[in-house]
């Protein structure tokens, strides 16, 4: 059987590393991802969210439906100071827009969702 040769991507076995796109692995790209976050934060395009660990009676899995919010929305409209001054760790999010959503599905045709039913996303 004839070896296919990877034309983009990280090092894979005696594969090394190549491809314009890259960096391929998430820690390769910690500086580069830490810009982009800081340039999106200086923008105003995402907000920073308090990441304050939960206990671990918390973090027990429950359905979706009864789950609360990953990303509430609490912190959109803190200052970076008053993030600082709660004195936990942070990491940025996108806020998902108000409005509507339309997905179109080749099954059941353009599907609307409400943006509320989305958490923001965390970068």
């Amino acid at each position: 059987m004839a070896r296919r040769r990877l034309g983009e991507g990280p090092k894979f076995g005696s594969e090394p590393e190549k491809g314009d796109y890259g960096p391929y692995r998430h820690r390769s790209g910690a500086t580069l991802h830490r810009g982009e976050a800081l340039r999106l934060l200086g923008e105003h395009k995402a907000y920073n969210v308090s990441a304050r660990r939960k206990s671990s009676t918390q973090s027990a899995r429950v359905p979706r439906r009864e789950a609360p919010r990953a990303i509430n929305g609490k912190c959109r409209h803190l200052t970076p100071e008053e993030i600082t001054a709660k004195g936990d760790a942070f990491c940025a999010a996108l806020p998902v827009p108000e409005g509507m959503t339309t997905i179109h599905d080749v099954v059941q045709g353009d599907v609307q969702v409400a943006n509320k039913e989305f958490d923001d996303f965390i970068i």
